[in-house]
């Protein structure tokens, strides 16, 4: 895809400070796209874009804050994007892993459950009940969770 086409196209990338995340945030400016970062941690995210060669428009990219494992967070990030900015695309990735155990979503989920799945689809079921706030002008990517859990990885 060449840049002039991916121009003012903004797509969110969830996840977005480490990883698969990272690795597709940089392709996504590579291509001219403007990305939002939803991250939970937004100083660590500005931490790694800092490290990161200073190739791209001052503009090119925005960090915003984005719990998966909060309902609130959630609702929050959706409602506090601007009416007039059309999301092009949505990449799921962020993803949690732990041992130990079981810990929870401030909503009582499962945490790896919680934030790896029902996040991404709340969070696309907010944007899918705000779209008339704009014309549908965006697809949603596959959940891609490239999480696997570390007792899954011993078994393998």
């Amino acid at each position: 895809m060449q840049a002039a086409a991916s121009a003012k196209k903004n797509v969110i990338v969830t996840g977005a400070n480490s990883g698969l995340g990272l690795w597709t945030t940089r392709h996504l400016l590579d291509l001219g796209y403007q990305v939002i970062l939803a991250c939970r941690d937004v100083n660590k995210t500005k931490q790694v874009m800092a490290k990161l060669p200073k190739v791209y428009p001052e503009n090119a990219f925005r960090i915003k804050k984005l719990d998966l494992a909060d309902f609130t967070s959630i609702r929050s990030f959706v409602l506090n994007l601007p009416d007039d900015e059309k999301i092009y695309g949505l990449v799921c990735n962020a993803g949690i892993s732990y041992e130990g155990d079981f810990r929870y979503t401030k909503n009582g989920i499962e945490e790896t459950f919680g934030t790896n799945y029902v996040g991404h689809f709340y969070s696309l079921y907010c944007w899918l009940k705000n779209l008339n706030r704009q014309e549908l002008s965006w697809y949603p990517v596959n959940c891609i969770t490239p999480i696997i859990s570390r007792r899954l990885q011993k078994l393998i």
